[in-house]
């Protein structure tokens, strides 16, 4: 069999296993399997443990402890095969579960090294003398024998399964019973006499009738080497081994690495928790329940009354109920909107993440400060109202220089929107807040921030009042909104690359909101949003209908025949994400994943290129490569943030663009995510803690601030004695971390894991963070017609003669090709090519000489069989000449005309695109033309 058949068998392998999984996992979550109830939790568990498919290094399943976090490995045939239900599967990832669930490795390594500082001599000597025995008995660490006993405890414990292959019962032990209920330790003290008689015994059939348990002694012999459903060797350590099974690698384990491990499981635990609604709570016996609660009490943590935050969700959902029967606009545009009830915002407000713009509501004030429903939708409807409008974009204009001002301004607006049956709370800001100042009715947020800042320069009474409002409420909302998500930095992750694609995803989500009322209630839209989606369509309509063009110019093109695709994803989906990513640089997750498979596609890294600081810190993390004699490193053998700072420090390593991604690879990174130094906590996420969890951060004092910051922050909070964290604006939090880092003894390991499970944007990976910049949705698998996407060539004219209006007007035509999901390819000549590069929206101009057409139409034939010629790299400066071999349905000319007529027939379909003041009189004697399209006016698109 082939090698690619090979790889292409085991990736459906390792699919058919996570798909199992996921059954399982379902199964567990509804108690199908289950005679008493749903292991709902249990299944939260095992959903959140780090799964790894492999034939070599375990036999059947087991429990994984690694330098960089927990995995369970799945061996696929003993999984899909030996084990022949998906009832058995679920007992045995059960049993794996329940393994991590008891602690049993970090207890096996605790018991361990209380054996060897003799505390545990010392315990068992008081028992001893309590029993009069007048002995300590010796004993000594065997960790097959604890192994052994802990598959005892974990069945005392899942008690709704009984059909698990190899199950150990206490039935085993009739002659020396198991005590009811005992720890593996306890057991362990109660056999290990025993144990050693049985070690000692070598013969191939041991005589056992001579000891006192004939019966467990031989069980126990018997159970020494057998292979069970669950392999429980890499407890210490991952061992790694080839198909042989021989060892290659194992990972010894300090105990300072084993205690983190141990703080990553307790995190597991309580996030698994906590992602339960109230009634699964209810469900979780209580024990497990004071199990966790001493985790959190260890740590000083708090957790939010699930009771009130699903009240908060409810009364959401009733509200945007209500809205779509009497205010049905609003209620649609509502109910498409990514909603999230959190504590990480005082009141509600709208943040702005790189993947999406979320609305935030407290449940707390939500549902105890705001008493009224009336008054919780007029909340909903005014932050809706802010993205509809889009304040949370417009506010970056670089004409927006007072924020604060502005977030005023945009509340005016919007506040006179909503009326019956809807009510604002007591304090919003209103056109009568301003009394003495003549704000016109019914206008936009900038004519009103234009007229207050107008009246705050001119130094009069009421501009005082306004000066004294902007600058005194950060939140600006009169009190129950909160616009700190709209600003650069701070809590929220979008970045001013990321605006464009939040505006279209805006016009979207108002259009779909019109659309879903129907003609009959076409009238309920009010006409300032009937004005913008006119002026929105205006702004994006293309000068020409390339769909329409583009259909009709390759219509005639073998490649756009219909097929059919059985259970795979549809084509256009991987190219949708590779658009969709096309402005990022390659994450380091594909780095590391394309070094282990296609290790030549990446820059060569040598040790004498990395700068010597961060030489020096990647030995620490890896002391391996130290003593490594090879000068080159391989990329996956760093580790991620390293990769990331190496990319910093190195910007002219030529990395390739998502191109150079399969879409085997791509379908599996469907987060785009940013590692984060592991040691450092980032500025948004301290504000947060500062904010919420107070009691993490030493009291502040007045001496921490500067003479004039202390001064102004005395004044406006008089009513204080001594500054707290919850007071401080967010920005001055920020400006104490830069300057105060004293103040912020944070770790990773200190952020408490409710508050990560609740951060959209944030992951943690054993011990590296990430900030999560994007989530592509994943297609769903079936049976769909569809076509080819033709692959085009667009050959721009880049010459003296072509303005750089006109290059920039040329690239947004081919900008609106790419959309379409059309593979465009871009070559710019002038007398002759000068730049070849497959189209992702990079817009770079080589060239500005004369015009000839024939030298690029010949390129166009030649490329058929491979041609020479410089290429741009995707996502970096760098151009270096390679061969290019392309086939195409079609070629687009985009020039203005001025050249003389060509001579060289193309061999495929031929369209020209000629400037506004282009001519066409050269390519209209041009017998392969086969079509002539004008560019209107600039002036008039």
């Amino acid at each position: 069999m082939a090698p690619t058949s090979k790889k292409q068998e085991w990736e459906q392998l390792v699919n058919d296993v996570h798909d199992e999984i996921g059954r399982c996992i379902s199964h567990m979550e509804t108690g199908l399997f289950s005679v008493s109830h749903a292991q709902v939790l249990h299944a939260r568990v095992l959903q959140y443990i780090p799964k790894r498919v492999t034939r070599t290094d375990t036999h059947s399943l087991a429990i994984s402890l690694r330098d960089d976090g927990i995995f369970l490995l799945v061996n696929p045939d003993f999984f899909l095969h030996t084990l022949t239900t998906t009832k058995q599967r679920t007992a045995a990832l059960h049993h794996e579960e329940q393994i991590l669930f008891l602690m049993l490795p970090f207890r096996e390594f605790s018991f361990e090294q209380s054996l060897i500082t003799g505390e545990y001599y010392q315990l068992v000597a008081g028992m001893d003398s309590e029993n009069q025995t007048g002995s300590t008995p010796s004993i000594q660490w065997d960790s097959a024998l604890f192994r052994l006993l802990a598959d005892f405890e974990v069945n005392h414990f899942m008690r709704v399964y009984d059909d698990l292959p190899g199950r150990l019962k206490p039935t085993l032990f009739a002659d020396f019973p198991l005590p009811k209920g005992a720890t593996t330790e306890v057991l362990y003290s109660h056999y290990f006499s025993l144990w050693q008689q049985v070690v000692k015994e070598s013969p191939p059939n041991p005589d056992f009738s001579k000891t006192s348990h004939a019966q467990t002694a031989n069980a126990l012999w018997q159970l020494r080497k057998a292979k069970w459903h669950s392999d429980h060797q890499h407890w210490g350590g991952e061992v790694s081994r080839d198909e042989q099974g021989q060892e290659q690698a194992r990972v010894v384990l300090s105990p300072q690495l084993m205690h983190l491990l141990k703080s990553e499981m307790e995190r597991i635990l309580v996030t698994a928790r906590e992602s339960l609604n109230i009634g699964q709570r209810k469900a979780i016996p209580k024990q497990i329940n004071q199990k966790v609660d001493r985790i959190l009490a260890v740590r000083e943590l708090t957790v939010t009354d699930p009771k009130i935050v699903a009240e908060a969700e409810k009364e959401v959902s009733i509200i945007i109920n209500q809205m779509l029967l009497k205010d049905p606009f609003f209620g649609h545009f509502l109910s498409g909107c990514v909603r999230q009830i959190t504590d990480t915002i005082p009141t509600a407000g709208v943040l702005l993440l790189r993947k999406y713009v979320s609305l935030l509501i407290n449940p707390y004030f939500f549902m105890q400060t705001l008493t009224k429903r009336s008054d919780r939708a007029g909340v909903m409807k005014h932050e809706a109202l802010h993205i509809m409008l889009k304040h949370i974009i417009q506010m970056r204009s670089p004409k927006i220089i007072h924020k604060r001002l502005y977030n005023i301004a945009a509340d005016l607006e919007v506040n006179q929107y909503i009326g019956h049956p809807w009510t604002l709370p007591d304090g919003a800001i209103l056109l009568s807040s301003f009394p003495n100042i003549k704000l016109p009715p019914n206008d936009v947020a900038e004519t009103y921030y234009n007229i207050l800042l107008k009246e705050m320069n001119s130094n009069s009474r009421a501009g005082k009042s306004i000066q004294k409002m902007a600058e005194g409420d950060q939140h600006a909302g009169g009190g129950h909104s909160d616009h700190r998500g709209w600003e650069d930095g701070g809590i929220n992750g979008a970045r001013d690359g990321d605006m464009d694609s939040h505006e279209l995803d805006i016009e979207r989500q108002v259009r779909q909101a019109v659309d879903s009322l129907g003609s009959k209630q076409a009238g309920k839209v009010p006409g300032r949003f009937v004005q913008l989606l006119n002026e929105w369509m205006k702004k994006r309509s293309p000068a020409i209908d390339w769909k329409r063009e583009l259909r009709l110019f390759v219509s005639s093109n073998p490649s756009t025949t219909p097929k059919r695709s059985v259970r795979k994803k549809n084509k256009r989906y991987f190219n949708l994400m590779r658009q969709s990513l096309h402005a990022h640089r390659l994450s380091v997750d594909a780095i590391f994943a394309l070094s282990k498979q296609e290790p030549e596609r990446l820059p060569v890294l040598r040790k004498s290129m990395i700068p010597p600081d961060l030489l020096a810190d990647i030995y620490t993390k890896r002391p391996s490569l130290r003593a490594a004699k090879d000068d080159v490193i391989q990329w996956h053998a760093l580790p991620l943030y390293s990769i990331l700072q190496i990319r910093n420090a190195l910007p002219e390593l030529p990395f390739p663009g998502w191109e150079a991604v399969s879409d085997e690879l791509l379908a599996r990174l469907h987060l785009y995510r940013t590692p984060l130094d592991p040691n450092a906590v980032p500025p948004e996420l301290a504000v947060i803690v500062a904010k919420q969890y107070s009691h993490l951060l030493p009291k502040l004092s007045w001496d921490v601030f500067e003479l004039t910051k202390r001064r102004a922050l005395k004044k406006q909070f008089a009513m204080f004695e001594s500054p707290t964290w919850g007071m401080l604006p967010a920005e001055e939090i920020v400006t104490l971390y830069r300057k105060k880092p004293e103040l912020f003894p944070l770790t990773w390991r200190s952020i408490p894991p409710q508050l990560l499970a609740r951060l959209p944007f944030y992951q943690m990976e054993s011990e590296q963070p990430f900030r999560i910049d994007r989530l592509q949705k994943r297609s769903v698998p079936g049976l769909k017609k569809q076509k080819n996407l033709p692959s085009v060539l667009v050959i721009i004219d880049t010459s003296g003669s072509v303005s750089d209006t006109d290059i920039e007007y040329l690239f947004a035509e081919i900008e609106a090709m790419y959309k379409l999901g059309v593979l465009v390819h871009v070559l710019q000549a002038d007398t002759r090519p000068a730049l070849y590069f497959p189209f992702t929206g990079e817009k770079p101009v080589a060239g500005r000489g004369g015009t000839e057409f024939d030298p690029a139409i010949q390129w166009l034939n030649d490329a058929r069989f491979g041609v020479d010629i410089p290429v741009k790299l995707s996502g970096s400066n760098t151009v270096e000449t390679q061969t290019v071999t392309l086939k195409v349905d079609g070629c687009i000319y985009l020039t203005d005309g001025y050249a003389g007529t060509p001579t060289v027939r193309p061999y495929c379909k031929m369209m020209w695109v000629i400037t506004p003041d282009g001519s066409d009189d050269a390519l209209s004697k041009f017998p392969y033309t086969g079509q002539i399209l004008r560019l209107p006016p600039y002036t008039n698109r």
